[in-house]
């Protein structure tokens, strides 16, 4: 017995800790899903004043779904937020090429606007900073819950 080892360790507050750890779920998705809301709306912004524009109809068109359940839904394992148009034309503004023929100006392909791409590098920052701020709401929800 004398090459025996033994370790123990007890875990002071695991009652508390298993407590506030059962909660964060809720918690997480709403701390990120504001996150995305946020974000979402900042791309919309971003990308309506970066859309080429002749009457303004891409630019109006460019929206973050707000139909129900659908702003920053939680889909399976991911959370999500949809900012896009229904214009027809908006891909063909965005990647170059010609499209609908109802449009009188076309965009020659490999000539695309990337309104769209150059709207979500410039907004990239700003998720990072509403992510960083979820998980921040998220580590005080454990310090909070598990003192309690």
């Amino acid at each position: 017995m004398a090459n025996d080892y033994q370790l123990s360790a007890q875990i002071i507050g695991a009652k508390e800790l298993m407590q506030a750890i059962s909660g964060v779920n809720e918690v997480a998705k709403k701390a990120i899903s504001d996150a995305l809301n946020k974000s979402a709306y900042e791309l919309e912004s971003k990308a309506r004043e970066k859309a080429p524009h002749d009457q303004g109809g891409l630019r109006a068109s460019i929206h973050t779904d707000q139909s129900p359940g659908h702003l920053a839904r939680v889909v399976g394992n991911d959370i999500e937020a949809v900012v896009g148009t229904n214009i027809k034309y908006a891909h063909y503004q965005e990647m170059g090429g010609y499209g609908n023929r109802i449009v009188h100006k076309y965009t020659e392909p490999g000539t695309g606007k990337f309104y769209m791409k150059d709207a979500s590098s410039a907004t990239k920052p700003l998720l990072t900073d509403h992510l960083q701020f979820a998980l921040k709401t998220i580590v005080n929800h454990l310090a909070t819950k598990g003192a309690m």
